[in-house]
């Protein structure tokens, strides 16, 4: 089994997660748990829709820097998995009159571990963090809204061929007379 390569792919598969642990299809139009804002600005649910927003970004922490590989023999190539620990933050924003519900839901089955997720080397890094609730004022009317920021540690992992060096050309030319202070004796 492959795991995440990149951001995108993490948010994927999150993105499914988060859908089943709030008991929806994952073909529900349009999608309760959205991996963006609506592009004309404005709300495109109603006040009395739940709605969650999803943002995957790379955190900043130290054990993101120490890159471990392995090399395989692959007849006359070599193979290089190139693999790391990544920390990626996911930024929750919920609406609705279910929206503090939500989030505490989606973050206590996260905490207790996705089969899916630990297949995939992706764990949850318990923390202090807590909802936030914030409604929000928009066109005169207060929409209920709660936030919630989770850390994951990620096991990222890239593939790649090295193909062997069959042939190089080398072309050895002797120094002209004059040109060098070095001596060369023969044997």
């Amino acid at each position: 089994m492959a795991l995440v390569k990149n951001i995108a792919e993490f948010e994927s598969l999150m993105w499914a997660e988060l859908m089943d642990i709030l008991g929806h299809d994952a073909k529900t139009i349009p999608p309760p748990v959205r991996r963006s804002w609506p592009t004309d600005g404005g709300p495109d649910w109603k006040l009395t829709d739940n709605v969650v927003f999803m943002q995957c970004t790379e955190a900043a922490e130290d054990i993101m820097q120490p890159i471990d590989e392995r090399w395989q023999s692959e007849g006359r190539d070599f193979l290089r998995e190139s693999a790391s620990t990544r920390t990626i933050q996911l930024r929750l924003n919920a609406y609705g009159p279910a929206c503090y519900e939500s989030l505490l839901n989606l973050r206590l089955e996260l905490l207790r571990g996705r089969p899916k997720l630990k297949k995939q080397k992706i764990y949850i890094i318990p923390g202090k963090d807590s909802i936030q609730y914030a409604p929000e004022l928009f066109q005169g009317r207060w929409w209920k809204r709660a936030d919630l920021i989770l850390y994951f540690n990620v096991l990222i992992s890239v593939e790649s061929i090295v193909k062997v060096i069959e042939e190089v050309n080398v072309t050895i030319k002797a120094n002209e007379p004059g040109t060098s202070d070095v001596i060369l004796e023969p044997g």
